[in-house]
């Protein structure tokens, strides 16, 4: 904070400015009672001198970091960035599949609190797969400082040494010198504080990752052999990449008669590879008018709706997702229908062949779609 003036007041947490001579002002200030330096009030006289009220020191050290973004990333990398706290998922049996289960199995697994569905903690993620998981001694990597536990309780101690105690800054009239020095501590003294609080909160977590190392880079390893499936979610080998597949369970849609057909669980999966994600596509033998065939490892025909393929957590997961409603909530009406088939099996290919849907349709009165077990997933869509 850089002011320019030789002297500032502080009353009552607040910042007390010279305020500008302005004869409009001034004029107005005649007729205006003014408080002595001992009261708060907007306007505080001093020696003869007028001072304003602008801000609460409080609130700027706390919002500091959106008011000056340039300047706090500045203190914070000066005082913070010296420290390393090291990253444990680097140096996990597969840098790769332990991303998918960090990043991108959380997305589609979750857990509840009351009625509530929320993702799951690293702990909960640990306890899960491993229970999950069939393991053996023939499975298994031991690599105790795998959590870099100990580098980051050192950098938490010598970040402590790095805080400095600030006086209290004395009410009334004080150089703007000192201010500044006091401000710059306070800011400092704050990220540092900040900073304290998540690293404990990580350590604390660590500490816990520690004692379950062994099982999970047990658990690891048979992954990556064997492959896992979680709650519809799956990750399994292919060779030197990895197939991630969601399931959609039961579902049923709606035609534009207002025809009710029912299908079974899909596997949407996408490939992966070092640095590319290929288009979703159905594992299972399987028939949809968004398929060209009612076979196996089917394309899905997504329209418009192009699928990322440069590879990253979070566009694996943008794929599966375009994957799983493109077949939920893609097939609507087919006055305005693009795919390959449809529902009332009116869509005819140059062979004269095309699905036949008949055997999925359903009366309303069908007790899984009455009692909600079977949800119809584009009966919200408009004719």
């Amino acid at each position: 904070m850089k002011l320019n003036t030789d002297v500032v007041i502080m009353n009552k947490g607040y910042l007390y400015l010279p305020l500008l001579y302005d004869s409009d002002v001034h004029d107005d200030l005649k007729n205006r009672p003014l408080q002595t330096e001992k009261k708060s009030s907007l306007l505080i006289e001093s020696e003869s001198e007028q001072f304003i009220k602008t801000l609460n020191l409080d609130s700027y050290v706390k919002n500091y970091e959106h008011i000056c973004p340039k300047e706090y990333k500045q203190i914070h990398d000066k005082y913070f960035g010296q420290f390393e706290i090291g990253d444990w998922k680097n140096k996990a049996v597969n840098h790769r599949l332990d991303e998918l289960i960090t990043d991108v199995l959380p997305q589609f697994v979750q857990t509840r609190v009351g009625l509530k569905r929320r993702k799951l903690t690293k702990i909960e993620l640990v306890d899960l797969i491993t229970s999950k998981c069939k393991l053996s001694n023939a499975y298994g990597k031991k690599d105790n400082d795998i959590f870099k536990v100990g580098l980051l309780e050192n950098s938490i101690q010598e970040l402590e040494y790095t805080k400095e105690k600030n006086d209290v800054l004395p009410e009334g009239k004080i150089r703007s010198a000192e201010f500044q020095d006091y401000m710059n501590n306070e800011i400092k003294n704050y990220i540092l504080r900040k900073e304290l609080s998540t690293l404990k909160a990580e350590l604390k977590e660590r500490k816990i990752l520690a004692e379950k190392n062994q099982l999970y880079l047990t658990a690891l390893d048979y992954i990556q052999q064997n492959g896992i499936e979680l709650d519809g979610f799956g990750i399994k080998p292919y060779g030197s990449e990895w197939i991630v597949f969601v399931n959609t369970g039961e579902y049923a849609l709606k035609d534009f008669d207002g025809r009710i057909y029912a299908f079974p669980n899909a596997s949407v999966a996408v490939r992966i590879s070092n640095k590319t994600i290929n288009d979703p596509r159905v594992l299972n033998n399987y028939k949809h008018p968004f398929l060209s065939a009612h076979c196996s490892d089917q394309k899905i025909c997504t329209g418009n709706t192009c699928s990322p393929t440069n590879y990253s957590s979070k566009n694996l997961v943008t794929a599966l997702s375009i994957g799983v409603n493109t077949l939920l909530y893609g097939y609507f009406n087919k006055e305005h229908f693009g795919g390959y088939n449809s529902l009332d099996g009116k869509i005819h290919h140059g062979n004269g062949r095309y699905i036949d849907f008949e055997n999925y349709h359903v009366s309303p009165n069908n007790p899984k779609i009455k009692s909600g077990k079977i949800n119809i997933t584009n009966s919200f869509m408009r004719r």
